[in-house]
């Protein structure tokens, strides 16, 4: 037994504190005794015994009440009671620490007492009990406290956790110094996760914006139990969403799933209610008769794969390294702690242990799963007919605030929407659903379709959005909104101050095209309707703009339609 179980068993246990607490009571007996020779008690051995078992029962019945009531404070609130739970711990130590205290009352003889401090002629005797009795009032008072306080040592599966953050720290420390050489993007083929889980998003993202041709995953076992309480125990691939799991079993002779994007009717399709399957909705940036398909093979055929490989450093743990199968080059590649099998799913970590690559954070909490952030899909997969590969645009032009900024003006009417909230809603769309597939119908068929705020350019297999991130400027605005057409991106937006709507026009490479105020007919930088961008849609010959404007307690909509020959598009 160890000091930590000692420590436990005498001062963290139930059954401990109250033989801690009767010794207590004990030693501050005797020591009250000796630093108080003059005090004599005035009850038998018998008498005491008596009074220490009733003094026994009345403290239960107190550590009784106390835990009852912790108990039933806990109920309505499914916990709690910690102040009630300390206080039942108190009286599990001074109940008998209350009843060994009555030892003080046993009757001695104090003339036997004078014969002997008359016989010893000096006073060293008395000293020596003087003495011992501080020492014992001391130890009292110490190990009653101890066992009032004492905090149950860690389990087992705590001290196996800490050790394994200790370990995850000093990872994450090479990590840190490693990670500055991953590059914004690698261009790959497919793709190998050699670990048997992947998350939901991670494999969408894989397959659909980066245009990864097809992802695999390593199979093994998966043995747990799963949300209700059911044990599993299969050989296959597991998809992560959130805190739930999807399994897929697969033959045992299979080592990898290979999934791929098919057309629907395809036998080897994940079906809605099957895991690893896709939303049956329409949604971006799939082709609407798109599916995910999964296929096992017993050899991986990915030209890349994220695998753990040995850190070789003596330390024991794994880099999760971007490796070109055909040659065995490393790429790139992260130390870790995770288990070669098993990698960690949490993304934690502070600013110094991330990097910002071309489509995410790469982090050093979970570098399996964030190094896919790096990954694309080669230049010859982004033309796929099932998928659209995404691409951001990023503006030429970044400071809307600068000098060289010529806001031309122009002056348009304003028509309150008949019905508004139908009207909007009808403009406004979204990349999911019917309105998806309206828009990528579309497409195939004009080359080019807006949806929402992005453009799909079919014939270059890409569905492009313009970034806002970059753009600078020193007046606050209140609203803002983006439209698309193949004629590129308009970025409409309105200041707190002058009050009026702005718009800058954008080319699909994001060069500028034009830039300009929009003024209102009717309407002055003091008009306290100040507007609301709702919504911004290229519809034919010209650009709407729908806002919102407020008038104390009364809200309107409003429609803006723009030629585009104002806005300098067909000259």
């Amino acid at each position: 037994m160890n000091l930590a179980q000692t420590d436990y068993l005498l001062f963290g246990n139930l059954f401990g504190m109250p033989v801690v607490g009767f010794f207590g009571g004990l030693f501050a007996a005797i020591a009250y005794r000796l630093l108080n020779p003059e005090i004599n008690g005035t009850k038998s051995v018998s008498e005491v015994i008596g009074s220490a078992i009733k003094r026994i029962f009345v403290g239960g019945v107190i550590a009784f009440a106390v835990l009852l009531l912790a108990i039933l404070s806990a109920i309505p609130y499914g916990g709690g009671g910690s102040g009630l739970i300390f206080g039942f711990r108190v009286a599990l130590v001074l109940a008998p620490f209350w009843a060994a205290f009555a030892v003080v009352d046993i009757h001695s003889d104090p003339t036997k007492d004078d014969a002997e401090r008359s016989e010893s002629g000096d006073h060293s005797s008395e000293k020596r009990k003087v003495l011992i009795g501080i020492i014992l009032a001391c130890l009292s008072v110490g190990i009653v406290l101890k066992a009032m306080l004492a905090k149950p040592p860690p389990s087992a599966e705590e001290t196996e956790q800490k050790k394994r953050d200790k370990l995850r720290e000093l990872a994450m420390a090479q990590c840190t110094r490693e990670i500055q050489n991953v590059a914004d993007e690698y261009n790959i083929d497919s793709l190998l996760l050699d670990a048997n889980k992947v998350k939901e998003s991670t494999l969408i993202s894989l397959l659909g914006d980066r245009g990864v041709r097809f992802v695999e995953l390593r199979a093994g076992r998966l043995k747990g139990r799963d949300n209700r309480g059911e044990e599993f125990d299969m050989w296959g691939v597991a998809q992560i969403n959130g805190d739930e799991y999807s399994r897929l079993e697969i033959e045992a002779d299979s080592q990898y799933v290979k999934f791929d994007l098919a057309k629907k009717g395809d036998p080897r399709c994940r079906t809605y209610s099957s895991p690893f399957s896709m939303q049956d909705s329409p949604h971006s940036p799939f082709a609407p008769n798109t599916c995910l398909r999964a296929i096992p093979n017993k050899k991986s055929l990915a030209s890349h794969a994220i695998k753990a490989l040995p850190a070789n450093d003596g330390t024991g743990f794994i880099r999760w390294s971007l490796v070109e199968q055909s040659t065995g080059n490393v790429l790139v590649a992260l130390t870790s702690s995770d288990s070669p099998n098993n990698p960690d799913t949490n993304e934690r970590g502070s600013k110094n242990e991330w990097k910002i690559a071309k489509f995410g954070a790469v982090n050093c909490g979970n570098p399996y799963f964030s190094l896919t952030n790096a990954i694309k899909g080669l230049p010859q997969n982004t033309r796929q007919s099932l998928s659209l590969v995404r691409r951001v645009i990023e503006p030429k032009i970044v400071d809307l605030t600068s000098d060289a900024i010529i806001w031309s003006e122009i002056r348009v009417d304003e028509i309150e929407a008949p019905d508004a909230g139908t009207r909007v809603g009808q403009e406004r769309t979204s990349a999911w659903g019917g309105d998806w597939e309206i828009a990528y119908r579309k497409a195939e068929v004009d080359g080019f379709a807006d949806v929402g705020d992005e453009l799909i350019d079919y014939k270059a297999g890409e569905l492009l959005s313009l970034s806002l991130r970059e753009l600078k400027y020193s007046e606050k605005w209140v609203s803002k909104s983006v439209g698309a057409s193949s004629s590129g991106f308009v970025f409409v937006f309105v200041f707190e101050h002058p009050n009026g709507i702005r718009l800058v026009r954008f080319g699909i490479n994001g060069e500028l095209q034009w830039q300009g105020k929009i003024q209102v007919n009717g309407r002055d930088n003091t008009d306290s309707t100040r507007p609301s961008i709702i919504n911004v849609k290229w519809s034919g010959s010209e650009l709407r703009i729908y806002v919102s404007r407020r008038s104390g307690n009364r809200s309107s909509d409003w429609l803006i339609r723009i030629p585009n020959s104002t806005i300098g598009v067909g000259k």
